[in-house]
């Protein structure tokens, strides 16, 4: 079944919640990796993460502002390291 097409402003904030992460796999993720070039943040936090040992502990301080995609890309991480 096709998704309703927002026709005012309260049925698009209805349809994407910017209060609510988007899931993994959501189709509404847009990947920025072109650009964010070779510095992607993510991938090196994913890199110390996947290179501790069981015995180690690291801390990340992951900021931006409210709505921004911090947990999405949490997420994202959490699946990466998960596969």
């Amino acid at each position: 079944m096709p998704e309703k097409i927002p026709r005012t402003l309260n049925d698009a904030y209805d349809a994407i919640d910017p209060s609510l992460p988007l899931e993994q796999d959501d189709t509404r993720y847009i990947d920025f990796q072109d650009v964010r070039g070779e510095n992607d943040e993510i991938s090196a936090m994913m890199r110390r993460i996947s290179r501790t040992r069981n015995t180690q502990h690291i801390c990340q301080l992951f900021t931006g502002h409210r709505g921004c995609g911090k947990t999405t890309e949490l997420f994202r991480l959490k699946k990466k390291l998960e596969d």
